[in-house]
């Protein structure tokens, strides 16, 4: 366990521990010139310094003040970060090309959402400027239609000029990635991060398809919300590489300033409601539980008002609000999924392990992210980011946890399965020993005490001429009564348990109450009876039996038909029995509640149900076809051959 927490805990304190990336108070002199030789990648860093404009007001010639006063700040690394800013900042280097031929640069800025942007050419006293452009403008105000800003710089051979870079990133995070290459190395970067980007995108799209899919087909509502939370992820990492304003919504400025909050919200509610249903967190065993539905709700209230501010250009306070509260609440869901998981691992819940190896790579990423985005770092742990990346890994392994979590579930629904369907049986077993002691009951008691009144009645026959006419009309009518309840009796207890069923078997029995159906009905029943050599036990043949009995009950009281056919037929390579019940009656509407809804249709819906079968009936006026199919295959079903 102490292994798994410093998972977390060694990045974290890297994170915390890191030195901010800007050495103050460093003034600017001719020595500290780049120059532009011929490799292909230049280092900007040591030769780029900034100047934070926290009075909003400083132009281009008084950032040139500046400059001469020392006034700006030199950066060591490639990467301008300073977290969330309400400040302008000017960027400036100097290049001398020392080569015989002419030059031909990009610098590049790679972070996409610059809400302005300026870049200013110095030579000699000439200002030359291209802009404005960024996140506020069209996509069409590039000066290079690129998802980065690219700005073209060209030196002829041994010409100095200083540059100047104007970003306003005010309400929002700095963090700026600055290079200094070569036109061709640029374009070969960008094919290569273009391909990589496009990879990423359809990993994510695939998943989202996944899931609907899955969601579909098993019902199981943590592929909906693991659609929605990689529907996020893909809107994020579009935004952050700068493909929606590109290829999306290039002529709306200002949307990505509030999308990429706005799906880091919800993202981060639905990775809680994904961890919550996969480690099956409750409030009995989820310490974090409230801690979880606290950030998830937060999730779920915030984004509709981040969503309202799509559509005006909020206030400062309400851009610094979202911000920190987005960060809070991504950076503290962070530590309450992994805390959950970890939690559910102690106890012994086998998916969590699964499920935190999925996330690890995602948490790490979210940390890293976040802590470039409050300016307490300035490094990434892979390219492009670590959130992007850990997004995606998290994504392709909490797939792999989402087949093993399904293939633990359909053991244990197995499992359950097999154990009610012992009790099934059990119980089927239990309602027959019932039947049998109440048939016993009737016959031996009731039955005998009933013979024994007729015998006493029928006693007094040698002196019913000595009566009236109206008491000898009694006297037979008794006997015509108690003759009834003898062979009402004997019926019921019949039906309670056929006698000798357990040695004769279902299809001999059938074919005994068939053959004395035939002497006694109006209606002629055939049976056929095709076993394919196989013999079932106790508790199915009697559920089958039952089929059988309720079929030819109702086919007795409601078909009104000359003729009726059953079928018994085990079709043994199928592993499947299919019951038929065939009459020429009169058949039924639908819409007959007295025969789709009565007490023998659901009987055999409720048998057929239990034991994973299907019914289906055809029914017109020239006769009614019920078709039973039970399959054998299942545990409960043991056969022998």
């Amino acid at each position: 366990m102490k292994r798994l927490i410093s998972l977390y805990a060694v990045p974290l304190l890297l994170c915390i521990c890191l030195p901010r990336v800007c050495a103050a108070g460093t003034k600017l002199s001719q020595t500290d010139t780049l120059l532009v030789n011929d490799d292909d990648k230049l280092p900007l860093p040591g030769h780029i310094w900034f100047y934070e404009d926290k009075s909003l007001k400083i132009d281009i010639n008084q950032a040139i003040v500046q400059r001469n006063k020392g006034a700006f700040e030199v950066l060591n690394k490639v990467t301008l970060s300073r977290g969330y800013t309400n400040s302008y900042y000017w960027v400036t280097f100097t290049l001398k090309n020392i080569t015989q031929h002419t030059a031909s640069l990009f610098f590049w800025q790679s972070s996409s959402d610059v809400s302005r942007m300026f870049f200013y050419e110095l030579d000699g006293k000439q200002i030359k400027v291209t802009g404005p452009t960024g996140a506020h403008y069209p996509f069409k105000q590039r000066p290079v239609l690129n998802r980065a800003f690219l700005f073209n710089i060209v030196l002829k051979p041994g010409e100095t000029k200083t540059y100047y870079v104007f970003a306003d990133k005010v309400g929002h995070n700095l963090y700026m990635p600055m290079y200094l290459w070569k036109d061709t190395t640029v374009w070969q970067a960008e094919i290569s991060n273009y391909t990589t980007d496009a990879f990423l995108a359809g990993v994510l799209l695939l998943a989202i398809v996944f899931n609907i899919f899955l969601y579909f087909s098993i019902k199981d509502k943590i592929h909906l919300f693991y659609c929605l939370y990689v529907l996020c992820s893909l809107i994020f990492f579009l935004e952050e590489q700068g493909h929606g304003f590109e290829w999306i919504y290039p002529s709306i400025p200002y949307l990505q300033d509030e999308m990429r909050p706005l799906v880091a919200a919800l993202g981060n509610a639905f990775i809680i409601e994904i961890m919550q249903l996969f480690v099956a967190q409750t409030k009995k065993n989820g310490f974090f539980f409230y801690a979880a539905q606290t950030f998830k709700y937060v999730g779920y209230i915030v984004s509709p008002f981040i969503f309202a501010m799509l559509f005006f250009h909020p206030a400062i306070w309400m851009e610094q609000a979202v911000f920190y509260v987005v960060n809070l609440q991504a950076l503290l869901s962070t530590v309450v999924v992994a805390g959950s998981a970890i939690q559910r691992m102690r106890e012994g819940f086998r998916p969590a392990y699964f499920y935190f190896l999925a996330i690890t790579p995602l948490l790490l990423g979210i940390l890293n992210y976040i802590f470039n985005t409050l300016g307490i770092t300035n490094f990434n742990l892979v390219r492009p980011n670590g959130l992007v990346v850990g997004s995606t890994l998290e994504i392709v392994l909490l797939a792999l946890a989402l087949t093993y979590r399904y293939n633990d579930a359909l053991a244990g629904n197995k499992k359950l399965v097999i154990e009610n369907s012992r009790l099934l049986e059990q119980v089927m077993l239990a309602e027959e020993e019932e039947r049998n002691r109440l048939a016993r009951d009737l016959h031996d008691d009731l039955g005998s005490t009933l013979a024994t009144i007729k015998l006493n009645v029928t006693s007094f026959q040698n002196r019913i001429q000595l009566f009236d006419e109206s008491l000898q009309s009694f006297y037979f009518n008794t006997v015509t009564l108690l003759t009834k309840a003898c062979d009402d009796l004997r019926h019921i207890s019949h039906n309670l348990m056929p006698p000798d069923f357990s040695k004769k078997g279902m299809v001999a029995t059938l074919e005994e109450e068939i053959d004395q159906i035939n002497l006694n009905q109006q209606i002629k029943f055939g049976f056929i009876a095709d076993d394919a050599g196989l013999s079932f036990n106790h508790a199915f043949e009697i559920a089958m039996y039952r089929i059988f009995s309720e079929l030819i009950n109702n086919t007795l009281k409601h078909s009104g038909a000359a003729e009726a056919v059953l079928q018994y037929i085990v079709i043994k390579d199928k592993n499947l029995i299919r019951i038929v019940a065939e009459d020429d009656g009169k058949g039924f509407s639908a819409n007959t509640t007295a025969n789709t809804k009565g007490i023998g249709i659901k009987n055999i819906s409720q048998r057929t149900r239990l034991f994973h079968g299907t019914v289906n009936i055809d029914s017109s006026h020239r006769g009614t076809t019920v078709i039973i199919e039970l399959p054998f295959n299942h545990s409960n079903f043991k056969y022998e051959a």
